[in-house]
């Protein structure tokens, strides 16, 4: 009996049962999908990193080693490459390799569930002041991701960790353009039609709320570390909301690209400015004005598009979130949680 002294309908609990079998075992393959695309990405990352480093250590090795020698001289030959120009473009192209080798499982899922170009694309125009409307938006979501990240490290520094990334690499001539211009234009491909193309469209059924939360999940997670989850979280749920209204997936492709040549833009301007309170206060006076300006032009774009829409039985979020789609979600959670690392 239920708190009202109503007997449960039984045939309606084994309809909502039912219910939440098929959705679970639909939502498998997104899971699987996303879990293919990881493994592309460590082992092709590691094979290939592996194959280069071994080509220029072995022959710096001579003379009878045994197997322990032999791995002791190569790790500190291989670990003397880590700050060196070569090393950096190989970790750069390395990546972009392995960013587009994702897509192969992404479009497989597609075609699997019969997800043609037309929708999955959505090539719709849209006007010009609409994009700039959006657009201002965006700033602002970005400045929250900002504030977000500080907050979250301001925590874990309390602790003695940081979430922030020793990557070890330091940029040269070739490996900034080749990553400006994948920021500004390959990952705005990439990862639109992955994430607010194939994913989106195929959680769409479940409703749009349902399917623009979980798809900014997992875009949030696919970043792989704390310090750009919520960033990416909250710019997902945005550029999956646009896709939603506008029904544009080339808008999110250029809104995407518009985001990530500012962000590169702010760095590069931000570091030119000498003195820390200087350069503290304009952050304060950049953030204060992109969050005043999206406040304020969000309530136009909700008058103009609208809240998601929902079905008439909305799927709740613990059938995403109890699916093998974890499976992924874990595995990825996991790497997040070891990217922090103790101060000093």
């Amino acid at each position: 009996m239920n708190g009202f002294g109503n007997r449960p309908n039984p045939e309606l609990m084994r309809e909502r049962m039912e219910k939440l079998r098929r959705v679970r075992q639909d939502l498998r393959g997104v899971g699987w999908t996303m879990l293919a695309a990881e493994l592309i990405h460590t082992w092709f990352s590691v094979l290939v990193m592996g194959a280069l480093i071994a080509q220029r250590v072995a022959p710096q090795i001579d003379g009878a080693l045994t197997a322990e020698d032999l791995f002791r001289r190569a790790a500190e030959l291989a670990s003397g490459m880590l700050g060196t120009d070569w090393y950096a473009n190989a970790v750069v192209v390395i990546t972009i390799v392995t960013a587009a080798l994702g897509v192969i499982p992404a479009a497989v899922f597609g075609r699997r569930r019969s997800l043609t170009l037309r929708p999955v694309l959505g090539l719709r125009g849209v006007p010009a002041k609409d994009i700039a409307l959006i657009y201002v938006v965006m700033m602002g979501v970005n400045t929250l991701g900002a504030l977000g990240v500080t907050a979250t490290d301001a925590l874990f520094r309390a602790t003695g960790f940081t979430i922030y990334i020793d990557i070890m690499v330091d940029d040269t001539a070739f490996s900034y353009w080749l990553m400006t211009i994948y920021a500004a234009l390959l990952a705005p491909l990439i990862e639109e039609y992955v994430f607010r193309g194939v994913l989106l469209e195929g959680l769409r059924k479940y409703g749009e709320r349902f399917a623009v939360v979980s798809a900014a999940v997992i875009f949030g997670l696919a970043h792989g570390n704390l310090m750009q989850f919520l960033p990416a979280v909250l710019i997902g749920w945005f550029l999956g909301y646009v896709r939603m209204k506008t029904g544009s997936w080339g808008v999110c492709v250029l809104l995407h690209a518009l985001n990530n040549v500012t962000s590169l833009a702010l760095d590069g301007l931000l570091g030119l400015v000498s003195g820390e309170t200087m350069y503290t206060a304009l952050n304060i006076l950049y953030m204060a004005a992109t969050l005043a300006a999206a406040a304020f032009v969000w309530q136009r774009m909700k008058k103009r598009f609208g809240a998601l829409a929902e079905p008439p039985e909305p799927v709740g979020f613990s059938a995403f979130f109890s699916a093998p789609a974890l499976i992924y979600l874990y595995l990825v959670f996991e790497t997040m949680i070891t990217s922090v690392t103790r101060l000093g």
